[in-house]
């Protein structure tokens, strides 16, 4: 299953997005548009002087377990959470948990209402 990568959508794309609810005919117009899509397994803060200090081969820890979920973030925001596989030659994440539609219009940059505002 292939990573899907591309811009968050600028200028009318946007507007057209924030209209989500508007009526079917709204929602046909956002369904092509592109939006970054990542999934993380931990994240964690370090000083700068620590990240200049980081060299080939150093092994840095994370306070989660091995067997943790993925987030599955649209835009930035998580949408869900996953576990990681591999699909064939690449990596793939099983959705486990999705959020619902309209949590999911307001990540790419839209609200459920229609209103623009998050």
């Amino acid at each position: 299953m292939p990573m899907v990568a591309a811009n968050r959508p600028e200028g009318n794309e946007s507007r057209a997005l924030s209209g989500a609810h508007a009526g079917p005919g709204e929602i046909k117009r956002i369904l092509h548009l592109s939006v970054p899509v990542s999934a993380t397994l931990a994240e964690r803060n370090m000083n700068i002087g620590a990240i200049l200090a980081i060299n080939v081969g150093a092994i840095l820890e994370f306070d989660v377990p091995v067997d943790a979920e993925l987030t599955l973030y649209a835009g930035n925001r998580a949408i869900g959470r996953g576990q990681p596989i591999k699909s064939g030659e690449n990596f793939g994440v099983r959705i486990t948990k999705i959020d619902n539609l309209e949590h999911r219009i307001g990540a790419m940059g839209g609200s459920a209402d229609g209103t623009g505002e998050k």
